[in-house]
């Protein structure tokens, strides 16, 4: 537990950063027509697609439009979740750009410098 009085030293604030890195989250945003593609570029959705065919090769016709109906449902589904996720993690982009932090640690002045330069939101 650290001391919020005194915060972290120089050695402790140097172990957590080779340890768990630098606390970020990581712009993962694509482009909407790259989300979409993805959505359909995978091994369920591509046996469903080659099911599809089959039924189309087969005169199925009903069959195929119910299983490319699911898929594309899916597929629209998927996409429209990511990117309620994606303007959360933007949101929180945000706030946190609005909060100050002003982190502390203890030990040489230069490394705590630093460490407030490196840290700072």
């Amino acid at each position: 537990m650290t001391d919020l009085s005194t915060g972290l030293t120089a050695c402790e604030a140097r172990a957590r950063l080779e340890e768990g890195g630098w606390n970020a989250v990581v712009d993962v945003a694509q482009h909407p027509l790259r989300r979409a593609v993805d959505k359909l570029w995978a091994p369920v959705p591509w046996m469903l697609e080659v099911a599809i065919l089959l039924q189309l090769g087969l005169g199925d016709y009903v069959a195929a439009g119910v299983v490319a109906l699911l898929l594309l449902f899916n597929a629209a589904l998927g996409f429209f979740q990511e990117g309620r996720a994606q303007a959360t993690l933007d949101a929180l982009r945000q706030r946190r750009g609005s909060m100050s932090c002003r982190p502390r640690a203890s030990g040489c002045l230069p490394w705590r410098q630093g460490l407030q330069t490196l840290l700072s939101w």
